[in-house]
């Protein structure tokens, strides 16, 4: 009586595992709890306290590190949580006797298992949502040691997969807020805002009760330790039955300052003699991307530039669209063949973003310009109309 041993507890979240190893003594009494908590902002699984602690009922005493309990806490739509008995010990049997309300209760008994074995519980999780279980696990091994103790964890069963997403328009990075919309209605956003250096700015956490519905605008907002310009903007979207979907967003764009090309009439040939002018812009763009490429690769993003073709209204619409993609085109080959050590894209706009407003057949200098964009998703906030030339 009286002999330290050890239970570990295993949780398996959405496929990331979680080990703890707890020593007790046999004469203690006390739970095995695995509690789900909302996030803190930066972590994106369950928060897992557990004390696990047996009474000895009989001998001879159970020696170290007799089971190990791994709980697959969660289960996509169509499967079922479980807790799982990894013996090391040989086992008669292993009794689960656990209760999660409305009506979800289970009692079952399994074994025998030899030692490295195993006897798995699937637990009668019933819809999506998390489940608060509380009982008893009562084991017995082969040569007569019997162990109970009580437990108490949560379980979730995931909603399906949703997806959410937020216009670059609707990314306000200077009045530090954004909006959001979700397929399905939203109880909670998570925000980390990273400055360019990838240092964590701000991180927030609101709570929508009632859940805002689904396709709604979701505000969110947080609070800046200092001005800075932001990166990364990482979110974790939680729905009404507490499952969650994450994504990053790079707001942050360098504009390459340059000396634009001139272009014969109606041409989009470089000619020589403008050559020097896209030298002369290589090596910002090499600091660009080496400034802000590493942090955004290890945030997962690929850093890119982008090369954008405008003209001014004078002639037909669809002739300037042409025209400003094989412009923006002869430019973007002519990086990738010079030294730019990123991927290139291209895209004409014609005369649909004028940098000065003007009527229609307007000769305006400061409306035919090429472009330069060191960023993550371009200056239109998507790949989408974009070529990508290397």
């Amino acid at each position: 009586m009286g002999r330290a041993s050890l239970w570990r507890l295993v949780v398996s979240l959405g496929g990331l595992m979680h080990h703890a190893t707890f020593p007790y003594k046999w004469d203690l009494v006390r739970p095995v709890n695995c509690q789900r908590a909302w996030h803190t902002v930066g972590m994106r699984s369950f928060v897992v306290a557990a004390v696990l602690v047996g009474s000895l009922l009989g001998t001879p005493a159970a020696s170290a590190n007799d089971v190990d309990l791994r709980i697959d806490a969660r289960a996509e739509p169509g499967k079922k949580p479980k807790l799982t008995l990894i013996v090391n010990r040989d086992l008669q049997t292993a009794t689960l006797t656990i209760d999660g309300g409305t009506g979800q209760r289970l009692k079952q008994r399994q074994g025998p298992a030899k030692a490295g074995g195993s006897v798995a519980f699937e637990l009668p999780h019933k819809n999506a949502g998390i489940v608060s279980w509380k009982g008893t696990l009562a084991v017995t091994f082969d040569d007569g040691a019997i162990a109970e103790m009580p437990v108490a964890f949560q379980t979730e069963i995931q909603s399906a997969k949703f997806k959410f997403a937020m216009e670059k328009a609707d990314l306000d990075v200077d009045n530090d807020k954004l909006v959001l919309r979700s397929e399905r209605p939203v109880g909670r956003v998570e925000v980390e805002i990273y400055t360019d250096e990838d240092e964590l700015l701000a991180s927030s956490a609101q709570d929508y009760a009632p859940p805002i519905a689904a396709s709604q605008p979701v505000p969110v907002s947080w609070l800046p330790k200092k001005k800075a310009d932001v990166l990364r903007v990482h979110l974790v979207v939680y729905d009404d039955n507490g499952s969650f979907q994450s994504a990053s967003f790079f707001p942050y764009t360098i504009t390459i300052p340059h000396e634009d090309v001139v272009f014969d009439s109606g041409k989009s040939v470089i000619r020589p003699d403008q050559e020097p002018k896209l030298q002369a812009a290589v090596p910002e763009v090499q600091r660009a991307t080496k400034r802000f490429g590493p942090a955004m690769q290890a945030a997962g993003a690929t850093v890119r530039l982008f090369v954008g073709g405008h003209t001014d209204s004078v002639g037909p619409a669809g002739t300037n669209q042409a025209l400003s993609q094989a412009r923006a085109a002869a430019i973007a080959r002519w990086f990738s063949a010079h030294g730019v050590p990123v991927a290139v894209y291209a895209r004409g706009f014609g005369e649909s973003m004028l940098k000065v407003e003007t009527p229609d057949e307007t000769d305006n200098e400061q409306n035919r310009r090429v472009e330069y964009d060191v960023s993550v998703n371009g200056p239109t906030g998507s790949l989408t109309g974009w070529t990508r030339i290397k």
